[in-house]
């Protein structure tokens, strides 16, 4: 049998409190109670059951509630004479009626309900929170460990706050493997330059990166060799303007901090 009762604190005061089995047997029959009105088939007989009543038995109670059937008898109508139940018998069975079920019963149900409602709402939101902060914690221990990758291998000036601006957004564009691919080739470029020309990471994270990645990348040539403008020979921006992947950048000039 599935739900609950409510119980008022005024029990306490009652004098049903005082003794234990009669205590019993009127608990019993609250949770025996139906809580809405549903037809009930007893032997070939359909009976209706509204809400706060049931079927009753002295035997299957005594069954329940480990009693002898006459205790069950006198306790039942001790219950009744205090005005808590009315007993309607036939030859066959009795109908037990809650007295003020509704009163007693179905408000407080009404409102527990919501409040239960409310509950599962929030420890499903709980839940999801829970969840999602799991992921975000997950992803930054991916991305923690993702940048101690690049800072093992990055030749230049480390700069925390542009790499944390920028770079979660570059890994969502182009994925880790292709940005470690890239910071690698410029590396293993770097180890051939003066240290003066050797780019920042502010500088590499806000564009630069860019040279490295496999669309443009070319190996035989020397990106960034440091002469008057920033560039060598035939890739300086005016030569090869139409080539980069932002257009003309024949009016930039490069330089390090």
């Amino acid at each position: 049998m599935d739900g609950w009762i409510s119980l008022h604190r005024k029990l306490l005061e009652n004098p049903i409190f005082s003794n234990g089995d009669l205590l019993r047997v009127w608990i019993w029959c609250l949770l025996k109670a139906t809580h809405k009105e549903h037809d009930q088939m007893i032997g070939l007989q359909l009976q209706t059951l509204k809400p706060g009543q049931f079927i009753f038995g002295r035997k299957k109670a005594a069954e329940e509630l480990n009693l002898s059937e006459n205790k069950i008898y006198r306790l039942m109508h001790r219950l009744q004479d205090m005005g808590n139940i009315v007993i309607n018998s036939n030859n066959k069975y009795s109908i037990v009626s809650i007295v003020k079920w509704e009163v007693y019963q179905n408000d407080d149900i009404e409102v527990r309900q919501q409040i239960d409602n409310k509950q599962i709402t929030n420890r499903q939101q709980i839940d999801t929170n829970n969840n999602v902060n799991n992921v975000n914690n997950a992803n930054k221990e991916t991305y923690s460990d993702f940048v101690k990758k690049i800072l093992d291998i990055y030749p230049g000036k480390k700069t925390k706050s542009v790499r944390d601006k920028k770079l979660p957004k570059i890994i969502k564009k182009h994925g880790e493997d292709e940005i470690l691919k890239a910071v690698k080739r410029y590396a293993a470029e770097a180890k051939t330059k003066d240290k003066r020309y050797i780019l920042n990471e502010s500088t590499f994270w806000n564009g630069r990166y860019l040279d490295y990645l496999e669309d443009y990348y070319e190996p035989d040539q020397n990106h960034y060799k440091g002469g008057d403008n920033g560039y060598a020979g035939n890739n300086s921006p005016k030569n090869d303007a139409k080539d980069t992947p932002w257009g003309d950048l024949s009016h930039i000039y490069y330089s390090e901090d």
